[in-house]
């Protein structure tokens, strides 16, 4: 039994052989710096049977191996940065379930194995060489349900499964979303039954190693077909699948099956164009390679994941199975973030320069100043999504150590929202909370929070833009995060609906959420914070409470003017030249002026022969 431990900077983290019954739970592996083929494995169970391996945390290893390991149960971990996130040989029985399997160059590969079952786990951004999701070679007796694909190169990789001519696998109510490929089968591979399934927005939905078909293998099962984002049909009778049946028959694929330097042109405009030669000239279009009779016209309901507990609550586990209760709350209810010395260049631009500051729980914080200033790279930082020099510490975990449980402590509000126009509200929030494992019984709880229930089954192309925003923080709120970001959550809004999202924003503040808020309105970081941190090239030029932030600044208020976009940069011109502060905002310029000078700047800009189409005075 080897239980809560913390293996750093080894070459091997445990290797059990002859070890039958033994349990792997709770411990933390960290690799060496090394080209991934010379580390070595992280976990590796050698001929030993009935093995418990349960919320481990791996990362930076080679792989963990389960070689001659019949009836292992391997749950609830998480297997990072490797090469084989997962391998599997000679080993029957298995049960897999509810893990994370990100960033190695195959997630999962399980070969030469009978009587296994793949369920609730999460696929994400597994891209080496091979970039599997699941690989699968010569596997008999496989069920594979309620799983994850996201962001692979291939999600689901097939190769001579089942073997035996009298089996067949079932690839069930699993999620196969934005991946280069989403299923990669061999051309021979037979007798697997794809139902229930949601394909969404993969390069190529499904496609065959070579120039074959699929077509031994059903893509429908009692009625029941698989959910494809392109699917062109329709549904005149309403029993949500779709009156004509689903085909795929690519021509450029096709194309690159038999001259594979065509390859090269994957994704461009003359890809494009031959497909829809295709499509305008029937004779030119090959056969498919799958057809599925009974497409589902919406995402299908999937099951929870067994991974589906809280994110926050996740990234507490450690501490919590070392006996630090007290510890982890006293983290939840104290310093929830803190930045020190924090350092990022973009080549020899230094954007943020040696920053440093805390954020305590159930504080609320703006990051202020102008376009340039350094919050959105701040706010890049603390999610992981840039490199960086220094420390940041969300939940008192540190972001670089651990990536996963830092990042599903926060919630996040792009200033740039980009959802599918296609899907509903209700349909949109199903969708990220399903790829998140989440269960849909918060769905109903963040719309009533974003108040948007009664528009629950309106398109995302028939937004506006403030109800948009509203849609962005729902689908922030569904893991119920303690902490929110919020890059400009309020730049591209009129009048009306940014004072909606003010009153939003100030309803989540309290005791049990963090939020960073990135802003130059002067108004709302009064209205919404109890802190001000003002960068200034990147450095923090000062600190204080929002009611002083005007004084400091040496400004009454500022007057807001909204101008067509093409007269912008004039007008910030023509503003400069007549000696005014003036700044980007938004759907025009904030001009800073005086008490009792607020007429001036208007007349600037109409001695300009600007088009002003409303403005407004911030204080």
């Amino acid at each position: 039994r080897i239980i809560g431990n913390r293996f750093e900077n080894v070459l091997f983290g445990m290797f059990l052989r002859h070890a039958h019954d033994a349990e792997i739970v709770g411990n933390e592996i960290g690799g060496k710096d090394l080209f991934i083929a010379r580390r070595g494995d992280g976990i590796r169970i050698w001929q030993s049977t009935d093995v418990l391996v349960e919320g481990n945390d791996v990362a930076n290893g080679r792989d963990s191996v389960f070689w001659f390991a019949d009836g292992a149960t391997v749950r609830n971990n998480h297997v990072e940065d490797g090469r084989y996130g997962l391998h599997f040989m000679y080993s029957h029985g298995a049960v897999v379930e509810g893990n994370v399997l990100e960033r190695n160059s195959v997630g999962a590969f399980l070969m030469y194995s009978t009587d296994l079952t793949m369920t609730g786990n999460v696929f994400r951004s597994n891209r080496g060489p091979s970039g599997y999701g699941l690989g699968l070679k010569d596997v008999d007796g496989l069920t594979v349900s309620g799983n994850r694909f996201v962001e692979n190169r291939v999600g689901l990789y097939v190769d001579n499964s089942p073997s035996k001519v009298d089996l067949y696998h079932r690839i069930e109510s699993n999620v196969f979303a934005f991946n280069d490929i989403g299923a990669l089968l061999g051309s021979t591979v037979a007798r697997n039954v794809f139902t229930g399934n949601a394909f969404i927005d993969n390069v190529t939905q499904v496609a065959s190693d070579s120039t074959g078909n699929l077509l031994d293998n059903e893509w429908s099962h009692e009625g029941v077909g698989n959910h494809w984002s392109d699917f062109a049909g329709y549904d005149a009778d309403g029993d949500g699948i779709g009156d004509i049946a689903y085909e795929i028959d690519n021509l450029f694929m096709d194309l690159i099956g038999r001259y594979p330097e065509m390859a090269f042109f994957t994704g461009t405009p003359a890809a494009r164009a031959v497909d829809m030669a295709s499509q305008t000239f029937p004779s030119l279009r090959p056969e498919p390679i799958l057809t599925d009779d009974s497409p589902l016209i919406r995402i299908p309901t999937l099951p929870m994941s067994p991974l589906a507990v809280e994110s926050a609550s996740r990234a507490l586990l450690f501490l919590v199975s070392l006996g630090l209760l007290g510890a982890a709350s006293a983290v939840m209810a104290g310093g929830m973030i803190r930045v020190e010395h924090l350092t990022k260049a973009y080549r020899r631009n230094t954007v943020v320069d040696d920053l440093s500051f805390s954020v305590e729980g159930g504080e609320s914080v703006a990051l202020w100043g102008p376009n340039g200033a350094g919050k959105t790279t701040v706010i890049r930082c603390l999610l992981g999504l840039v490199g960086y020099t220094g420390r940041i510490e969300v939940g008192g975990l540190d972001a670089r150590v651990h990536p996963k449980a830092t990042r599903g402590l926060i919630g996040y509000v792009p200033q740039e929202l980009g959802f599918y126009g296609d899907l509903t509200i209700a349909e949109t929030l199903a969708l990220s909370g399903d790829l998140r494992g989440l269960p849909r019984s918060r769905i109903g709880e963040v719309l009533g929070a974003v108040a948007l229930e009664a528009e629950a089954g309106k398109r995302v192309c028939e937004l506006s833009g403030g109800m948009r925003q509203r849609l962005g923080m729902a689908v922030a709120l569904l893991p119920d995060p303690p902490v929110l970001l919020l890059d400009e959550p309020t730049s591209s809004l009129d009048v009306g609906s940014r004072r909606r999202m003010v009153s939003l924003l100030d309803s989540l503040r309290g005791p049990g959420r963090v939020l960073v808020i990135t802003s130059h309105r002067v108004e709302e970081v009064g209205m919404l914070v109890d802190r001000v941190l003002a960068l200034d090239s990147g450095r923090l030029a000062h600190e204080c409470p929002p009611g002083e932030l005007t004084g400091r600044l040496n400004l009454e208020s500022w007057l807001h003017v909204v101008l067509p976009e093409a007269q912008t940069a004039d007008a910030l011109v023509h503003l400069w030249a007549s000696g005014f502060d003036a700044h980007e905002n938004g759907h025009g310029v904030l001009v800073g002026v005086a008490t009792g000078d607020k007429l001036s700047a208007l007349n600037c800009l109409s001695e300009g022969d600007f088009d002003i189409r409303d403005f407004e005075v911030w204080r």
